[in-house]
């Protein structure tokens, strides 16, 4: 298992519209994944959270990357690093 800053991103459930889904965010913190669901920052990366379910609204791109970006939007200053350096390309792994 990772570390260094690494997020951990999984679709729960998408609605019968399409238009919205359920999402985990994670991270791992001394060895152990622990999920962002039921911190503060669910309300950075989520649209809505209800029963302790995160939900982020649209369609037609990666949600997850959405989530992922919003809450890499509110933790870095953008100015200094942007979020494309912090990818790890597919040819790296």
């Amino acid at each position: 298992m990772g570390g260094k800053g690494q997020i951990y991103a999984r679709v729960n459930h998408v609605s019968k519209s399409g238009m919205s889904r359920t999402i985990s965010l994670a991270v791992v913190h001394k060895g152990k994944i622990v999920t962002l669901d039921n911190t503060a920052f669910a309300r950075v990366y989520g649209d809505s959270i209800k029963n302790g379910e995160v939900r982020i609204n649209g369609c037609g791109m990666d949600m997850l990357f959405e989530a992922t970006y919003r809450l890499y939007q509110f933790i870095f200053d953008q100015q200094r690093k942007p979020y494309q350096k912090h990818l790890v390309r597919y040819e790296e792994y």
